[in-house]
């Protein structure tokens, strides 16, 4: 039986389209670096530009509504633009789109269009603000308020662990509004503007980089209607962001590098004049990450599908993140045993195999088992989601399964 997908007519010419203005616009030269911590201020900039460009198009965000600055276009339109992107290695907007849903989910028409609008053309980019020191995965124990003073809220507290390239325009996240209130109707989700007095961004240097931050709010004053949602309702807020985090959209096109270049390397290196295919340990190793890698594309073609389609969802974008947050591992490990020491080199030494991705996986992979929730988190969301746990739960309400949308 036949799995590859085949392109319509209508794909084929969007494709052509797609690219003739990558071709036309980013030279072959130009890529995002193998270790985006080592991102330079010249390629940001350009890539910037790309984006905003991508943005005036509608490609940015291809399935968010037109009038909200998307591009009110299919799934297959995104699934074409994603992969021509990956083919020029041409990086993703430098923000953290998880915002997006919630925003038009729990958004007023004005928050609609004051902030949507500059994050899906390209022209802003935005932080998510979570963890705090004593609070990652029980998102619930967050300790950060918003009081309420006026026409504003004042912020004060901290978040840790960020994500972030370079400086955001906004950042958003949960704060407690009700200290005495009860446990998830206690705190609020607010979109707050940076830069902003009393905000101080401090980069934290980690295993995967120094890509993460700690951000203080001192005394931070943001008006009301940067509140989203009510003002007890941000652990709901959230919970529509998480539901992507956590796979609950899916993914057009889920690309591995990873696993092709591993494949290319056991494809092509001689050791003592020796293919090093020819080790059946090897081999074994090789094709096991391959079907790995290629369970985890189903699952997030899967997710997609279903996403896009408004199928009832419950328990799939859990599964696939647990899948990823583990198979991740697996496969590092496993490409640490095939290359021994080479593994290791980054892309400063010299001649680093694949520009030294591999180095940068040995350490992401492993980061990235926190991010979104554990592994032990996505457990436990499926296992509320299947009626097999305590406690039983839906998923959040998604631009898919809330309003007309399809973003």
């Amino acid at each position: 039986m036949d799995f590859e997908y085949v392109y319509s007519a209508e794909q084929d010419s969007f494709r052509r389209e797609a690219r003739e203005f990558f071709d036309a616009r980013v030279p072959t030269d130009r890529r995002g670096p193998v270790d985006p911590e080592s991102l330079d201020d010249d390629t940001f900039a350009y890539f910037r530009e790309v984006h905003r460009e991508m943005g005036a198009r509608g490609w940015l965000y291809p399935t968010y509504p037109k009038e909200y600055g998307g591009g009110g276009m299919t799934a297959d339109h995104e699934m074409v633009i994603e992969e021509e992107m990956a083919r020029r290695q041409i990086p993703k907007h430098f923000s953290n789109g998880l915002v997006l849903p919630s925003i038009l989910v729990w958004g007023t028409e004005e928050q609609k269009k004051r902030f949507l609008i500059p994050l899906l053309t390209g022209e802003e980019t935005c932080y998510q603000t979570f963890s705090e020191a004593h609070a990652g995965s029980d998102l619930a124990a967050i300790s950060s308020t918003a009081v309420r003073d006026g026409d504003d809220w004042v912020i004060n507290g901290h978040k840790l662990f960020i994500t972030g390239i370079r400086e955001p325009d906004l950042m958003y996240g949960p704060f407690v509004t009700q200290p005495d209130g009860a446990r998830h109707h206690n705190m609020g989700y607010f979109l707050i503007p940076y830069p902003t007095p009393g905000v101080t961004l401090t980069r934290m240097t980690l295993m995967n980089g120094p890509g993460q931050l700690f951000i203080n709010f001192d005394n931070v004053r943001v008006p009301a209607g940067n509140l989203l949602g009510g003002d007890d309702e941000g652990w709901q807020v959230a919970a529509t962001t998480l539901e992507q985090e956590h796979g609950g959209r899916g993914a057009a096109f889920s690309p591995d590098e990873d696993t092709q270049e591993l494949l290319a390397y056991v494809r092509d290196t001689k050791r003592n004049g020796v293919a090093i295919g020819v080790d059946p340990t090897v081999r074994l190793n090789a094709v096991d990450n391959y079907i790995e890698s290629q369970i985890h594309r189903l699952l997030e073609t899967r997710n997609f599908w279903m996403y896009v389609t408004k199928r009832e969802m419950t328990y799939h974008g859990a599964q696939s993140a647990l899948w990823r947050k583990e198979f991740k591992v697996r496969n590092a490990i496993r490409e640490a045993t095939i290359m021994g020491p080479y593994a290791l080199l980054d892309h400063t030494d010299d001649a680093p195999v694949a520009g030294g991705s591999p180095e940068v996986r040995q350490r992401r992979n492993v980061a990235w088992t926190h991010p979104g929730g554990t592994p032990e988190i996505m457990r436990l969301i499926i296992a509320r989601r299947l009626g097999i746990s305590r406690t039983r739960e839906r998923a959040a309400p998604t631009p898919s399964t809330a309003t007309s949308h399809t973003g």
